[in-house]
């Protein structure tokens, strides 16, 4: 465990800390403009279907298994009513959102995945490269991108109803 510690690059430490400090931000009620709000986790969506495109041999099986991942995740939010406690501000400019524990947990599952993936592509690169290995972090980075994805269009429906109600 200390090799691996020590081989990590530094900018991955400070990854997690910026995961880890926003993280925390994220579980108290916060002001967010609705640019940022919807820009992120667009961002991240993309992030993660780019690193599943960038797949080697076996880019469809992997890619496959993240968009079922992301479709159930986003359908099993969109069931829930999730993300819930949304409200606009009367411009509609800035989003009040209450905390959760959620959005740390998914952001740590999130480095957490990540990182194991390059420890076990740097240490087993026969592992890190076989299509199960890659089809379950596949399936992870599909999931939080449901997540990801069901909490902008919240957004995005809340702002068009906001619009619509005052025209």
């Amino acid at each position: 465990m200390l090799n691996i510690l020590q081989h990590t690059p530094l900018w991955a430490f400070l990854v997690l800390a910026v995961v880890v400090t926003r993280g925390v931000s994220a579980r108290f009620d916060r002001v967010v403009p609705v640019r940022k709000a919807v820009a992120l986790p667009l961002l991240m969506l993309a992030w993660s279907l780019w690193r599943m495109l960038a797949m080697p041999q076996q880019a469809v099986l992997i890619t496959l298994a993240w968009f079922v991942s992301a479709a159930l995740a986003f359908l099993c939010c969109r069931k829930r009513g999730w993300p819930r406690g949304l409200l606009l501000d009367a411009s509609a400019e800035n989003l009040y959102v209450p905390g959760s524990i959620l959005i740390p947990l998914v952001m740590g599952l999130l480095f957490l995945s990540h990182f194991s993936s390059e420890v076990i592509h740097g240490m087993y690169p026969a592992w890190g490269g076989s299509t199960p290995v890659l089809a379950g972090f596949a399936l992870v980075y599909g999931s939080v991108s449901g997540l990801f994805f069901a909490r902008a269009v919240a957004i995005w429906q809340l702002v068009a109803s906001r619009r619509i109600a005052g025209s």
